[in-house]
């Protein structure tokens, strides 16, 4: 998996398979969007009371013509920004899609 997605995921593993780093439910809120020509900025803040939990997720960008883009990051920390070049503005973002976190 690593290979694939070209992130390292020991640090994922670890807190997901160590009892007391596994979250109940974690909550993930995405705030902060920028859309300025060709670049999107977005944060992603974990919103759950106990431990920052260390994981990929996915963001999918939908634009006006119904065509997506996923992005993949890396979250690891409580309150995090991200950046991206794209094509086009998107209409909507969908934080999670799949509801791995």
């Amino acid at each position: 998996m690593e290979r694939n997605t070209g992130i390292e995921l020991d640090r994922f593993i670890w807190s997901w398979s160590t009892p007391a780093a596994v979250p109940s439910t974690p909550g993930l809120d995405l705030g902060g969007v920028a859309q300025i020509p060709g670049r999107l900025e977005f944060t992603v803040r974990q919103t759950q009371f106990d431990e920052v939990y260390a994981m990929p997720l996915e963001v999918v960008c939908e634009y006006p013509t119904g065509e997506t883009d996923t992005l993949r990051v890396f979250n690891d920390e409580r309150i995090q920004s991200f950046a991206f070049r794209l094509p086009r503005s998107p209409r909507q973002l969908q934080l999670d899609p799949r509801g791995w976190s």
